[in-house]
């Protein structure tokens, strides 16, 4: 069903702060969002499709509104509500809401409705952090049991995609080997650019543990991002590298990357991640080059003013304070 004033009333017109907003945020911001559920839905599979996390999050943010006066009412529509649900679920979740809960199990009862046993298993599976949460001493056993009827299935890649989402809530040294699975398992599904995404995350959560797997992970993630590039995936393999430098003994190089993977997104419009800037400063400090530290401080200010995140703010303050 299709709300007619839907795209007005969720669309950003006006964005607060905008002069301060990454161009290709801006230009996402300005976009008209779907009118009715199928659309979303058929948006958001485009902008995975695509890895544009930009546009994602602008469509789970329209989501959120939409879906108080949407309906459902054929099975396709169920359908498609389950997979909007489930992702909003997701990143409610990501963010520490307890209306990740809710949202989730309409999510199920959503895809029970539809009748498409792969979307249901997709929501339970989507649902186990928050058993895990809540202290469910066999959710990850439920998680592992969704995971292989997904591949009884074969449905390798919504296989792989549920344990991204397991490796969240596992132990630190079961999430490398989770997530390395998932990025051959999406290699298997034929879709390289997440077998790349899940490829850089398993080599992150490698750099933490030890894992002697590191270096032929890498050598896998770096492969899998020159054939399916994105400014995100260079921006994370780029900070990957930063931190292994910096454990080895080179601040320098580490600095010195971390700097071209900004300018990287700086060139194309796309957003920092705080913390590499954040990163970025404890090195130019560790270094001793305080008088370099203006640049990502302010930068670091700036994004915090935006995101009214009192956090970040200080802490670009502390270190613009160390410029002589």
């Amino acid at each position: 069903m299709t709300d007619p004033q839907l795209s007005e009333t969720t669309g950003l017109q006006e964005v607060p702060g905008a002069d301060q907003l990454p161009a290709a945020v801006l230009e996402e911001a300005r976009r008209e969002l779907p009118g009715d559920v199928t659309a979303y839905h058929d948006a958001l599979l485009a902008a995975a499709d695509a890895h544009d996390p930009i546009r994602m999050d602008h469509l789970v943010h329209g989501w959120s509104m939409a879906r108080d006066v949407l309906e459902a009412d054929t099975d396709e529509e169920h359908r498609a509500w389950a997979v909007l649900d489930r992702r909003l679920g997701q990143v409610l979740f990501g963010e520490g809401l307890p209306a990740a809960a809710d949202v989730l199990v309409d999510a199920i009862a959503h895809a029970a409705a539809s009748g498409s046993t792969v979307e249901e298993l997709r929501c339970r599976l989507a649902f186990v952090p928050v058993e895990v949460a809540v202290g469910d001493a066999t959710a990850l056993d439920s998680g592992a049991g969704y995971v292989e009827q997904l591949l009884a299935l074969e449905e390798y890649g919504h296989a792989a995609g549920g344990l991204m989402g397991l490796a969240h809530v596992v132990p630190d040294g079961e999430a490398a080997s989770m997530l390395l699975r998932a990025s051959h398992l999406y290699e298997r599904a034929g879709d390289g650019g997440w077998a790349a995404e899940a490829a850089v995350i398993a080599a992150r959560a490698m750099t933490t543990t030890g894992d002697a797997r590191l270096g032929d992970t890498l050598t896998r993630a770096h492969a899998l991002v020159e054939a399916h590039p994105t400014v995100e995936l260079r921006i994370s393999l780029a900070e990957i590298q930063a931190l292994l430098a910096w454990q080895g003994g080179d601040p320098a190089s580490a600095a010195a990357i971390l700097r071209a993977a900004i300018d990287a997104a700086a060139r194309t419009g796309r957003p920092v991640p705080p913390g590499l800037q954040v990163m970025l400063c404890d090195l130019l400090v560790e270094t001793g080059d305080l008088d370099q530290l203006r640049e990502p401080a302010s930068a670091l200010v700036e994004v915090g003013k935006l995101l009214d995140d009192d956090e970040l703010t200080s802490m670009g303050e502390r270190y613009l304070a160390l410029v002589p």
